[in-house]
């Protein structure tokens, strides 16, 4: 990914609408509840920690893809919009 596109997607991240997104959107509350669940009877915390580092790359990996998929899209949307008549 380049430096311009990660810069981007990081501004795109760093929104009130994003952290409202983060923090209100329904899927997200319950596979956050059902990761905490989860790692809740996992007594080590080095382990839990190792863990929770692991899903945070997965999950900002699947982010920064959406992003990217969605910029994509709407490129292709707009593009073909322009060709209309």
């Amino acid at each position: 990914m380049s430096a311009l596109t990660d810069e981007l997607i990081q501004a795109i991240h760093q929104t009130d609408e994003w952290d409202r997104i983060w923090a209100q959107d329904p899927a997200i509350q319950e596979a956050r509840a059902k990761l905490e669940s989860v790692m809740e009877p996992i007594e080590s915390k080095e382990l839990r920690d190792s863990l929770l580092d692991a899903v945070s790359a997965l999950t900002t990996a699947c982010e920064y893809a959406a992003t990217r998929y969605g910029a994509r899209v709407t490129l292709a949307l707009l593009s073909a919009a322009n060709k209309q008549p």
